[in-house]
């Protein structure tokens, strides 16, 4: 016969509570998308803050080295210092003990009274601007060390204002005076 009516409330029911239970389960994994979202950016902010911390520690620990580091210069030039001063005091003891064991000249016989022996590593360094005298010029030479007698011999002084300069320079640089330019054989 006639099919059968579905009623019109129950049709409705029905595509109610399917729609609502779709409706939760979007929600239920909205939720869980949300939750999943949260904790990939928890776990990126605490990687970040563990690597923030690893660098910190990799700062922290060379500016500790470098410290360690220059402790350790220091220290090092503070004992070459009184090695040094040690070995001074030392040479200055010999040299007088020596000189107390030269026997006296006689004036009358024209001879001179011998003169104390000069320490060239004792003399003030030249003025700053100033070209070296014969003395600095001796004590460079006397000091034994190549590598200053070498650069001694590659500076000249500029006539205007003594400055210190290469034996290369064309102009002082203190004053920008024209240097004359070396003969050959002064090079």
């Amino acid at each position: 016969m006639f099919p059968r009516r579905r009623r019109p409330i129950l049709g409705a029911a029905v595509v109610y509570g399917a729609s609502r239970s779709a409706a939760k389960h979007e929600i239920a994994k909205q939720a869980e998308r949300d939750m999943q979202t949260e904790a990939e950016i928890r776990m990126a902010e605490d990687r970040r803050q563990r690597e923030e911390a690893e660098r910190q520690r990799q700062q922290q620990a060379a500016i500790d080295q470098a410290v360690a580091r220059e402790r350790e210069q220091n220290e090092r030039r503070r004992r070459e210092d009184e090695e040094r001063m040690q070995q001074l005091t030392v040479d200055a003891a010999i040299a007088k003990s020596m000189q107390q064991q030269l026997p006296p000249m006689n004036m009358h016989l024209g001879m001179q009274q011998p003169q104390p022996p000069i320490n060239v590593n004792m003399q003030p360094p030249p003025q700053l601007g100033q070209p070296p005298t014969q003395m600095d010029v001796q004590r460079l030479v006397s000091s034994g060390s190549p590598a200053s007698f070498h650069g001694a011999m590659e500076v000249r002084y500029c006539p205007s204002c003594g400055t210190g300069c290469k034996k290369t320079d064309r102009f002082c640089a203190g004053c920008g005076y024209k240097l004359a330019p070396l003969a050959l054989h002064e090079c």
